[in-house]
């Protein structure tokens, strides 16, 4: 009788206890080492609230900051010395290695240099999509230029056709015409003909701007680039092909 009460005493003092523990998380000094913060990203520098994205010999091309899909919105061209600015509805890839570039050469031929502004509107297709502007620096007027696309479809005749398990490309424009032969197997669907559209690039040679623009033979095939030459009035002047 004396041990079973000894034994009920034990259990009663037992429970006791338990019923006053009371459990708290884990805390000390090296539990802020497991938390880590996020870094803040490096801002873009903006001076006056804007992005300088060019500046050479007193003109500067300058943006808003804000960005939509990472293309800049709307440019603005500054000449310092003339307290000149002008905004244009022009975009931008925000990508620093794809700024804008400026040169000033006379392509009119009127012995007065133009702004030749050129822009990277895409680079997420695959190809570097670009757009010129000219403009001249008295009052940054914008010169036209003539649609090097829509000339192309005018001047450029081509055909692709499949036999016998080859595949044979003709492509003529003026008095040259060019003809390739390829496996049928290098392509899984094959164009009709020679399709021109994105990926336009430009280029100056000396005083003189060219468009070129890639052909595709199939939707991730190229055969030729078409190099369109402008005149001093910005008119489609020649169209050349060559191969890819």
């Amino acid at each position: 009788m004396g041990k079973h009460l000894i034994w009920i005493m034990a259990c009663v003092f037992f429970l006791s206890a338990c019923q006053e523990l009371t459990f708290k998380p884990v805390t000390g000094e090296n539990d802020s080492q497991d938390v880590i913060e996020e870094q803040p990203q490096p801002s873009e520098e903006v001076v006056d609230n804007e992005v300088v994205l060019a500046e050479e010999k007193g003109v500067s091309l300058r943006t808003n900051p804000q960005v939509d899909n990472d293309v800049y919105q709307d440019i603005t061209v500054e000449i310092e010395a003339d307290e000149l600015t002008k905004t244009f509805p022009w975009t931008n890839v925000r990508e620093e290695d794809y700024y804008p570039e400026m040169a000033f050469v006379d392509v009119t031929g009127d012995e007065n240099e133009e702004i030749v502004i050129f822009l990277t509107t895409d680079i997420e297709s695959g190809l570097t999509e670009q757009e010129v502007h000219v403009l001249t620096q008295d009052n940054l007027n914008k010169l036209d230029l003539e649609d090097p696309l829509a000339m192309i479809d005018n001047m450029v005749e081509s055909s692709v056709s499949v036999e016998d398990e080859q595949v044979e490309v003709l492509i003529q424009v003026e008095e040259k015409e060019l003809e390739m032969v390829y496996d049928e197997t290098d392509a899984v669907i094959w164009n009709d003909e020679v399709t021109f559209g994105g990926g336009v690039n430009y280029e100056l040679r000396q005083s003189t701007l060219f468009a070129i623009y890639p052909g595709r033979i199939s939707p991730t095939q190229f055969a030729v680039v078409a190099r369109v030459e402008y005149d001093s009035d910005l008119n489609v002047k020649h169209i050349e092909i060559e191969e890819y």
